[in-house]
């Protein structure tokens, strides 16, 4: 698919992540008053945006494989108490992952 494409999904689900993940913790300290309709909203955006980059990527590259840890990790998150201990271990995981995988192969060649 066009690389253009592929590298406006990789921002925008970062952009996602972000505002999900810090979302995600402003709930959790009850510093903002935040629906969880709202976090659910912006958690199944995330998800289909991930699956875009998915389907936009070669299948079983390096990067595609990357990618789709990082996208299950995200549908594991539904197997944890929402906002425990495993809920936050596995959304920083997934984050981590996505964000390793997206400078890794614009910047830094770690894993070709």
């Amino acid at each position: 698919m066009n690389t253009d494409i592929v590298s406006i999904v990789t921002v925008t689900g970062l952009l996602l992540f972000i505002y999900n993940y810090s979302v995600g913790w402003i709930a959790g300290f009850k510093i903002l008053n935040i629906t969880k309709l709202h976090h659910k909203l912006i958690y199944i955006l995330l998800l289909l945006n991930i699956f875009l980059l998915l389907f936009s990527l070669d299948f079983l590259s390096n990067k595609f494989l990357l990618y789709l840890i990082s996208f299950l990790f995200l549908l594991f998150l539904t197997y944890g108490s929402k906002g425990g201990i495993y809920h936050r271990i596995i959304s920083t995981a997934a984050f981590a992952l996505y964000i390793f995988t997206m400078l890794n192969y614009q910047f830094f060649k770690f894993i070709d």
